[in-house]
């Protein structure tokens, strides 16, 4: 065969040395047949499995993976929950059972194997497994189970179907007995264990189900593929034993009670200390609070000791400066009195008498010259004020300016917009309203000095700006106007361009709508005409299509029908012509459907020849079937036996006696004709085979059934013993004995020839000719010669009927060629037919075609109206705009605006902002100028008035200023005409006026100082007391702060919480040692106590949800504190107290529990498990060495050859590896100190196992923790020659596809046969297969051939679907290939069988 393009040819050699060689005799059991009895959709389907290899092939959905899924190894282990080829309850039978099942309420269905087995005496055996299902469809359940194994063979021995009905569960004990039937699964599988593979007790053969099971997998050819050979030989392995698991974990279950209680305070504890860490940062934040503010009131403490220190020494210092304010008064005193008394004496000298005149003349002038300085100083002031009220008219005159500026400036872009909108002249020149500021100066002569000589200066000064503020407000009053007029205009104005604009928009509109129409118009029109042209394709297309499909029929007519059967004229419709066709292919729909039916007779009648020729073929064969049976039986038997009588029951055994016509013989005398005629009435009435005890006595009354014959009374006249004599075998054991033999002989009587009349109680007789009577019975029976009587009668009958069976067998032979011949004329002729009726042309593309035409020959009438519809809508829509337009360029002319759209948008733009410019000038003209103008006419009021005052001034200054000069003049000429001594004493007294003067005037100042000192003093000493109270009150703060701290430690739980000490020390300072030692070391700093009090609300509500069932949450306050109280069966205590005790109580029950756990763990690890494990891993060793020896004779056609190394995980560390190494050793030859390194492996292992929370019980821990198979992994090693011819090991990675696919096949199929190779130590013969789902993907026929002869030479059984193709050999004697066929929707699966027959294939009958 040539393989695919695509696929890789791998040949593969085998050299096995397994004591499993092909050439072996068969003396194992064997699959033989199975069946299926109306399960899912099989009604009563048998499978022949002889040889034990079988292939079931199908597509996806055919049902070939439920096939084997309802025969293996279902049928072997009874297990419905693990029948799915893709693991646990993957499959479910009450589906199977009750989907599209509509025939009752009740269904009942059978599953069968059966296992043959030659014996080395070449007699066979057969055995026979099966399941038994109810099922209720009000339920949607199976109701019940059943399990059978029994000798019997179904179809053979017994049926499982009765009058079309599949038997009961009480109907089947009957055939085969209550011990064949069992209703457990265990039962089953330890009677199926020991009958089929010699397996008595133990885990054997849950292993082997667990190895058939992993390699049935369908995904096991995608885990090959991606590389996970070495997972699927680990996960082949046999597991931990079950039950001994479960005896640990029910040991460990038990103490689920003390478990619970941990679990309960671990919740506990986890949700106060949760809690806790919140509670904790609060009592932190509250005693660290408290202790701030114990520091603050120290600080405060302190910083008043220090002002009362101050304020101490400030009090001296008042006190000293007193005495020395003191002394400066007295001394003071003491100068004026002295000062007086000089005075008083110059005073009373006559010189000063003469100088009183001139004192006062010099006062007064004095006087004057003070009023001329105060009177000058007055006009500057004004001179200062007047040009001050100048700046103040320029500055309201500016603000004028600006305002006219902006009236002109907005009044020039208003003129500007109303003349774009056609209102040039709306708005004509507003009048001036800009003030003049220039300012003039003026020279004037003003008195500056106040020296008697002086005389009047000129003076620059400047004047007012003249603004003429009526003339302004007029001329604003007139704009205003003007404005207002303009705007009006605008605001009529708007509207108009407004409209326009609006209706040039909608011509736009409806031009670019007109422009849409136009290409829609166009658009349209181009479909129409494409629409036609596709049209008219169709319809050619059509024409063609329709005289193909008539000449095809013609075709069809001609050269399609079987010649040999053609149908006869007017049978068949009539031709159809092309143009029939085309103009109307409906009419035609049917005519695959109408020629079917006229030829439904016909295909009825061949059909029928078939079948009667296949049954006819059928019944042959098992007629010849029994006919080799009954001549193979004849030609190993002595004689001839005769069949025991009707409806006996009782099993005849040699030991205990023979049947009558065993025991004796004719005499010789008797001739031949009289010795048929005797036997034949002998077997008539029942005496030929009755039974006859060594004794000659009854049979036991036992409840079996049998006839048996007894010795009389020997009769008077002729008797039995005439004409017949004893023959009796006396070395035999269990011969009846001669004398018995003889009495019975003497006790018949012996009929007269033609004589067998008789009293109706007449015993029995028999006659020489055949008549013979017994009581009411009578009778006349002949044969042609004597068979049984006599042992050269029987083996003289045995070689008659041997030549008879021959010549009958040489019969058959001849009459089943002939019908074979005749079957595959029928079944040629039958399949010729379904070809010629398959091959009817489908007339589905004319009709097709036939409805694209219509539906394009719509389209184009649709089209075409489309485009003239869309060519009148254009129309119209021009003809609509022409008019529009023409209307809106008439009205944009009488306003003497362009017709734009876009120039009359820039004319309504223009109008918006003309009417905002002249809104604006409106209110800078009503509002902003007046009242500007109005500023400037009150500052050249206040100007006027200033000018006023100022000139004034200045007049006043100047007549002053002569009365000085003139009393100046007077005074010089008097103390010209005075002496020296006169300006002596006039020296002297003025120096002690003056200093008098002083004096007095620092009496009152000394004064002062004394009472100022004295009231510091006082203040100094109320500064004193009162720092003295701040001291008082900062003592009491304190002492507060103390108190606050104090009580805050001592409030239940929050010591405990913010330090971790049960109770606060009672001496203060060690407690704020305490508390600042706890607050240092804690990572965070304190937060704030109001902060983290709203935090802890939210917690308080999390603890009590946490705590719900088992604790009483409290929360209350004390000493402004919130405190956490928490009640359980113990009491109530702060959550502090609670969450230490909860802690002590959940590691005592840990402990506790840790050590019911040990116990447990000790008498269990070192026990059961560690022999388990010691058993397991040996016997997983002992495997990969076998498996090992497999392998050592199977290579590629390169040289490629498979080695297997079971190694510790590489993802177990050292002290794991080391300890699990010691599980290989047995409990007699582990030290004690080697048993703890175990043990503590262990528990560490089921601990980290437990604490991963996959598990919900001790049971799925234990086996995941004590998988032997995850401590150990295989590594696959290839060991071929590379390029260089140098022999190389490469891994699984590096292969080929192909290679890959190979290896991988190759090395499951030798961990199957070495599993095999164990059991055969124990019982000779088991059966050994392979059970493969969806196997040898993307491998071709040839690779498939060769994989399929490894397996026959490991002398291997299989099973196996895959979805196509071959695989077959010479190696492979008997195979038998299963086509799967189920029809989309229908019910019901046929299977089609062809057998490989190691030369050829047979095709079934």
């Amino acid at each position: 065969m040539t393989p695919p393009d695509g696929y890789t040819t791998i040949d593969v050699r085998t050299n096995v040395s397994t004591g499993h060689a092909a050439a072996r005799p068969r003396e194992r059991w064997q699959l033989h047949r199975g069946g299926v009895v109306n399960i899912w959709q099989y009604r009563d389907e048998e499978f022949d499995l002889s040889g034990g290899r079988v292939i079931f092939k199908g597509t996806n959905g055919s049902g070939k993976s439920r096939t084997l899924e309802l025969l293996l190894p279902l049928c072997l282990d009874g297990d419905l929950r693990n029948m799915g080829c893709k693991g646990f309850d993957t499959v479910s039978m009450s589906r199977l059972m009750l989907d599209d099942y509509t025939e009752g309420t009740l269904r009942l269905g059978y599953a069968w194997i059966e296992l043959r087995r030659t014996l080395d005496d070449g007699s066979v055996d057969f055995l026979t497994c099966g399941i038994g299902v109810k099922a209720s469809a009000s339920s949607r359940q199976i109701s019940d189970s059943w399990r059978f194994i029994t000798p019997l063979r179904v179809n053979k021995d017994f049926a499982l179907m009765e009058q079309d009905r599949p038997i009961t569960q009480a109907r089947l004990r009957e055939h085969i007995g209550e011990d064949a039937v069992l209703s457990t699964q265990e039962a089953f599988q330890q009677r199926v264990a020991a009958a089929v593979y010699g397996i008595t007790g133990g885990n054997r053969y849950t292993d082997l189900l667990h190895l058939q099971r992993t390699l049935r997998n369908p995904d096991i050819g995608l885990k090959v593929l991606q590389g996970q050979l070495e997972q699927l030989l680990s996960d082949a392995l046999p597991p931990v034993d079950p039950d001994v698991i479960a005896r640990t974990a029910t040991g460990l279950d038990n103490l689920e009670g003390v478990r619970r209680n941990v679990a309960r305070l671990r919740q506990a504890d986890s949700a106060l200390d949760e809690f806790l860490t919140g509670y904790r940062d609060y009592a932190r934040g509250v005693l660290a609070d408290r202790a701030n503010r114990l520091a603050t009131a120290e600080k405060g403490r302190e910083r008043a000791a220090n002002r009362r220190a101050k304020r101490d020494r400030e009090r001296a210092a008042a006190e000293a400066e007193l005495r020395q304010a003191e002394r400066d008064r007295d001394a003071a005193n003491e100068r004026l009195e002295q000062v007086q008394t000089e005075l008083e004496a110059l005073k009373a000298s006559p010189a000063y008498g003469a100088l009183g005149d001139l004192e006062d003349k010099q006062a007064t002038v004095e006087s004057q010259r003070r009023h001329v300085e105060a009177e000058l100083a007055n006009a500057e002031g004004l001179r200062s004020t007047e040009e001050q009220s100048i700046g103040a008219i320029e500055r309201s005159a500016a603000l004028a300016v600006r305002i006219g500026e902006q009236v002109a400036s907005s009044a020039a872009e208003a003129r500007e917009s109303l003349g774009a909108i056609g209102l040039p002249s709306a708005l004509g020149a507003l009048p001036p309203l800009r003030p003049a500021l220039d300012r003039e100066e003026a020279a004037r002569t003003v008195l500056l000095s106040p020296e008697p000589d002086a005389r009047p200066e000129e003076l620059y000064r400047a004047a007012a700006p003249g603004i003429d503020v009526e003339a302004l407000e007029s001329g604003a009053a007139q704009a205003a106007e003007s404005v207002a007029a303009a705007a009006a205009a605008a605001a009529e104005r708007a509207p108009l361009l407004g409209g326009l604009r609006s209706e040039a928009e909608r011509l736009a509109e409806e031009e670019t709508r007109l422009s849409r129409l136009a290409e829609g118009a166009a658009r349209s029109a181009e479909d129409a005409a494409e629409a036609g042209h596709r049209a008219r394709e169709s319809e050619e297309r059509l024409l063609a299509l329709a005289g193909q499909w008539a000449h095809a029929v013609q075709r069809w007519h001609d050269e399609a029908l079987p010649h040999g059967d053609r149908p006869a004229p007017g049978e068949l419709p009539p031709v159809p012509e092309a143009d029939e066709v085309a103009t109307d292919p409906d009419a035609f729909r049917d005519a695959h459907r109408e020629v079917r039916a006229a030829l439904q007779p016909r295909l009825r009648a061949v059909q029928h020849a078939a079948v009667m020729a296949e049954q006819r073929l059928a019944d042959a064969d098992a007629e010849r079937t029994r006919l080799r049976a009954d001549l193979a039986g004849l030609r190993k038997a002595a004689d001839v036996e005769l069949a025991d009588p009707a409806l006996t029951t009782a099993e005849r055994d040699p030991a205990t006696g023979a049947p009558f016509y065993r025991v004796v013989d004719f005499r010789p005398e008797i001739p031949d004709a009289e010795r048929a005629a005797l036997e034949a009435s002998l077997h008539a009435c029942g005496l030929l085979n009755a039974w006859l005890t060594r004794d000659g006595g009854p049979l036991p009354d036992d409840g079996r059934h049998d006839t048996w014959a007894q010795p009389g009374t020997p009769v008077e006249g002729p008797s039995l013993a005439d004409v017949l004599r004893p023959a009796v075998d006396t070395d035999a054991a269990g011969t009846v004995e001669q004398e018995v033999v003889a009495a019975l002989l003497r006790s018949v009587p012996l009929l007269d020839a033609g004589t067998a009349d008789g009293a109706s109680n007449a015993p029995l007789g028999v006659g020489p000719d055949g008549h013979w009577r017994s009581g009411v019975l009578r009778g006349r029976h002949t044969k042609a010669a004597a068979e049984h009587i006599g042992a050269g009668a029987r083996e003289q009958a045995r070689r008659k009927r041997v030549e008879e069976l021959e010549a009958e067998l040489a019969r058959l032979e001849e009459r089943i060629a002939e019908l074979r011949a005749s079957l595959n004329g029928a079944q040629q002729l039958e399949q010729a037919w379904h070809g010629c009726l398959d091959s009817f042309p489908d007339i589905a593309e004319v009709l097709r075609a036939h409805i694209e035409t219509q539906s394009r020959r719509s389209a184009a009438r649709r089209a075409a109206s489309d485009a003239e519809q869309a060519e009148a809508e254009h129309a119209q829509a021009r003809a609509r705009l022409g008019a529009k337009r023409a209307e809106h360029q008439r009205a944009c002319g009488e306003l003497g605006v362009g017709s734009g759209c876009a120039e009359l948008r820039e004319l309504c733009d223009r109008a918006q902002r003309a009417s905002t410019a002249l809104e604006d000038v409106a209110r800078l003209l009503r509002r902003d100028l007046p009242e500007a103008l109005r500023s400037v006419a009150a500052a050249q009021a206040d100007h006027e008035r200033t000018v006023r005052a100022r000139e004034k001034a200045e007049s006043d200054a100047a007549e002053t200023h002569r009365a000085y000069a003139e009393a100046h003049a007077v005074l010089a000429t008097l103390r010209s005409s005075l002496g020296r001594d006169a300006e002596q004493v006039s020296e002297d007294v003025r120096r002690l006026g003056e200093e008098r003067q002083r004096l007095r005037a620092q009496a009152p100042k000394a004064q002062s100082e004394v009472e100022s000192r004295i009231k510091a003093l006082a203040d100094a000493e109320a500064r004193v007391e009162a720092t003295e109270r701040e001291v008082e009150e900062a003592e009491g703060k304190v002492a507060d702060a103390e108190d606050a701290l104090t009580d805050a430690a001592d409030v239940a739980g929050v010591w405990e919480a913010a330090t971790g000490g049960v109770e606060p020390p009672f001496e203060r300072p060690e407690l704020r040692a305490a508390l600042a030692e706890a607050l240092d070391a804690a990572e965070d700093a304190p937060g704030d106590p109001a902060a983290l009090e709203r935090t802890l609300i939210s917690r308080i509500q999390q603890l009590q949800s946490a705590l719900a069932g088992t604790h009483d949450v409290q929360a209350d306050r004390d000493h402004g504190i919130l405190t956490v109280a928490v009640s359980d069966e113990s009491g109530t205590a702060p959550v502090a107290a609670t969450a230490r005790l909860t802690a002590a109580r959940l590691a005592q029950a840990e402990e506790n529990l840790t050590g019911s756990e040990e116990r447990i763990f000790e008498e269990y690890l070192l026990g059961d498990i560690a022999e388990e494990l010691h058993r397991q891993i040996g016997s997983a060793e002992s495997l990969t060495r076998r498996m090992n020896t497999v392998l050592e004779g199977a290579h590629s056609s390169q040289g490629v050859r498979v080695e297997l190394a079971w190694e510790p995980a590489p993802h177990l560390d050292p002290a794991e590896r080391s300890a699990f190494a010691l599980a290989k050793k047995s409990v007699a030859r582990r030290t004690a100190e080697e048993n703890d390194r175990l043990r503590r492996a262990l528990m560490d292992r089921i601990r980290a196992t437990r604490d991963e929370g996959r598990s919900s019980g001790y049971t799925e821990v234990l086996a995941g923790a004590l998988d032997y198979r995850q401590w150990y992994t295989y590594r696959v090693r290839i060991h071929d020659t590379g390029p260089d011819g140098n022999p190389r090991d490469r891994r699984v990675r590096q292969l080929s596809s192909g290679e890959t696919r190979l290896v991988s096949y190759v090395t499951l199929f030798a961990a199957s046969a070495a599993f095999y190779d164990a059991l055969e130590t124990e019982l000779e013969g088991p059966l050994r297969m392979v059970l493969l789902d969806e196997a040898f993907e993307r491998l071709d026929d040839p690779t498939i051939a060769r994989l399929l002869e490894l397996l026959v030479d490991l002398d291997m059984d299989w099973a196996i679907t895959w979805p196509s193709g071959y695989g077959v050999s010479p190696k492979i004697d008997r195979m038998h290939i299963y086509d799967i066929l189920k029809r989309k929707g229908a019910w019901g699966v046929a299977c089609a069988r062809t057998t490989w027959n190691g030369s050829g294939f047979e095709r079934a009958a």
